[in-house]
């Protein structure tokens, strides 16, 4: 069991045994504090204590852990601020405690890495507070005083008990979107794309990627192509200014979403070709229309 979990974290702690003191026991040693585990000596168990304990309640978060958060499985709390504002980390290190091993709690610069706290979090106040679910890639924004404790716990009670709205980032729904290919916004996104009646193909776009200006000649050519076949929706998303269920990392990046409302991340070729034989083939073969 042991050997086990030094094996599985060999790259994140220094695991030993002794035949001391209370057997079987585990403890972890960090920081200059012993940490006594408690609960059954499983390996279910010893995973979710090391797990839980080895993040401090509240951590500045930078390149160096970014990626140690992001694998950790937790929705994660942003509190974007100065780096000198500490009666906004002493307010939330009280919620942080509250949530312990259900929440990961960091603190970024909002000075320093002001692009992802805006443009990816969209985080605007200074300071600020966002917990972003990766689950279903849903963020909850908490629009009071970073420093109001009795503020801060409603909102983390909110979030806790399911009552609390998700933050959708989102561009205006377009007036007039009746074109070939039909435009998805934060705010439309299921009407459009998990529509139970319709197969539907999603470019996710970014305005400035030289790829996705490339495509958009032969997208266009797509939507023309099925204009006139109910069944089937080409639409397009800005990913940089709107929220939606996946979390995009590179552009453009294509999903399928099928009638079953399931998502399917498309990795076919890029060609008019490549597209209208993956869509045709998940168009029931009875009803394929011959002008197709």
């Amino acid at each position: 069991m042991l050997a086990t979990f030094a094996d599985s974290f060999r790259d994140d702690c220094t695991t030993g045994a002794i035949n001391d003191g209370t057997v079987p026991s585990f403890e972890l040693y960090m920081n200059g504090e012993t940490i006594t585990m408690e609960g059954d000596f499983t390996q279910e168990n010893i995973e979710k204590f090391f797990s839980t304990e080895r993040f401090p309640l509240i951590d500045e978060i930078g390149p160096e852990n970014y990626k140690l958060y992001m694998d950790r499985g937790l929705p994660i709390t942003w509190l974007a601020i100065d780096a000198d504002n500490q009666a906004a980390k002493d307010a939330m290190l009280v919620e942080a405690a509250k949530y312990k091993g259900e929440l990961s709690v960091v603190w970024v610069d909002a000075v320093k890495f002001k692009q992802h706290v805006e443009g990816n979090l969209g985080i605007k106040s200074n300071p600020g507070v966002m917990i972003v679910r990766d689950s279903d890639n849903k963020k909850f924004k908490f629009e009071g005083d970073a420093t109001n404790a009795d503020e801060l716990a409603a909102f983390f009670s909110g979030y806790a008990d399911g009552s609390l709205a998700p933050f959708l980032k989102s561009q205006p729904v377009p007036e007039n979107n009746d074109g070939d290919v039909t435009v998805i916004v934060g705010k439309n996104f299921e009407e459009v794309a998990l529509n139970p009646n319709k197969h539907v193909l999603v470019e996710f776009y970014a305005p400035w990627c030289g790829h996705c200006k490339k495509l958009a000649p032969i997208w266009d050519e797509l939507g023309a192509k099925f204009a006139d076949d109910d069944r089937v929706t080409i639409a397009k998303v800005d990913a940089t200014e709107n929220d939606t269920q996946e979390s995009v990392q590179g552009f453009p990046t294509i999903y399928y979403y099928g009638p079953d409302n399931a998502s399917v991340k498309y990795e076919g070729g890029r060609e008019l070709d490549n597209f209208t034989d993956y869509l045709e083939a998940r168009l029931p073969a009875a009803e394929t229309k011959d002008e197709l």
